[in-house]
């Protein structure tokens, strides 16, 4: 067994989930500097998700699916499937949630196998880079993962395990087209998902209209300028608060070391991405109806456990607090 499928395994043992890439990546090159499986094992056990695992826990009763009246919408920019996670709106899948999904994904062999992805999903897709309906060069590297409108940063990417050993292959030009545009006929957005490796920020100015109309939105975001000009968290945080989203959470973070130093503990230091999650503001007097409050409630409690969050969403847009104790009655586990 080599060690990526070590790492997957002990993920899957402990955790109880696949490994994210960003873990993945840091503790396979961890596990190849120092061959001790032993901090690898103390790193997960240590770990606040595995701590939290270990606490009593409440069974949440299904009930917000029941009062969905239409299928949720969701777009996924940068839609490929990647080897150590499932999507991120699996969960509503395996609840049994109808979903309408808006797959953009580039690369044509990616494209491929969400052809071939569940059926339940009912994916439209769309071969088209999402940007800001500029013509740009489309970097090609050897992580297809990684594949960017902007090219690396090799100078600050030399200092942190994985990401120095990324290159570009092949470059194309391609033209971006705003998601306003492509999306125009979209009436309603539940989830609005996207990882296009440093180019997010341009995505969401092209689809300003189509956030107005947005629950939810879940962006990789960076704290390093893995590639060359990119905007980081603050300017992606700035940007959708002014169009009325507040910063809820981190989902999913990745975090480096330099293999360049002496490792004193060994553990990764540097976060550099993250997937951030914004939910649109709920006020008195909100256009949402109470479809858009009970999907965003249901994507909050079913994609990042946030039960009482997801109350309080009910709470602004009008229910009684009678009402959503009745939705959201714990049982014991």
């Amino acid at each position: 067994m080599d060690d990526v499928a070590i790492i997957k395994l002990l993920y899957q043992k402990l955790l109880g989930r696949n490994a994210d890439i960003g873990g993945l990546s840091t503790h396979v090159a961890d596990l190849a500097l120092h061959g001790d499986l032993r901090r690898t094992v103390l790193s997960l056990v240590q770990s606040e998700e595995y701590l939290s695992s270990l606490r009593p826990k409440t069974k949440v009763v299904d009930s917000l699916p029941t009062l969905l009246k239409r299928p949720l919408t969701i777009i996924d920019v940068g839609a490929q499937k990647l080897v150590s996670e499932d999507h991120i709106y699996q969960p509503l899948l395996e609840l049994g949630v109808e979903c309408v999904c808006h797959g953009f994904e580039p690369l044509t062999d990616r494209l491929q196998e969400l052809r071939e992805d569940d059926e339940k999903l009912q994916f439209k897709l769309y071969d088209a880079f999402v940007g800001d309906g500029s013509e740009r060069t489309f970097y090609i590297n050897n992580d297809d993962a990684t594949s960017s409108l902007l090219p690396l940063h090799i100078e600050f990417n030399t200092y942190f395990n994985h990401i120095q050993e990324l290159r570009t292959i092949r470059k194309t030009a391609v033209r971006t087209y705003k998601l306003d545009d492509l999306l125009a006929s979209v009436m309603q957005v539940d989830l609005l998902k996207l990882d296009i490796q440093g180019f997010e920020l341009a995505a969401l100015e092209g689809a300003r209209n189509l956030l107005g109309r947005t629950n939810v939105v879940h962006c990789e975001v960076e704290f390093g300028p893995i590639y060359l000009d990119q905007p980081l968290f603050s300017d992606v945080e700035k940007y959708l608060r002014s169009l009325g989203f507040e910063f809820v959470d981190f989902h999913g973070m990745g975090r480096y070391f330099s293999p360049n130093m002496p490792q004193v503990n060994g553990s990764p230091e540097r976060l550099l991405w993250a997937d951030a999650i914004f939910i649109r503001v709920l006020r008195e007097n909100d256009p949402f109806s109470r479809d858009d409050a009970v999907s965003q409630a249901l994507i909050l409690q079913r994609l990042y456990h946030k039960h009482s969050l997801a109350q309080l969403t009910l709470f602004k847009a009008g229910w009684r607090k009678e009402e959503i104790q009745a939705l959201f009655g714990l049982e014991p586990a």
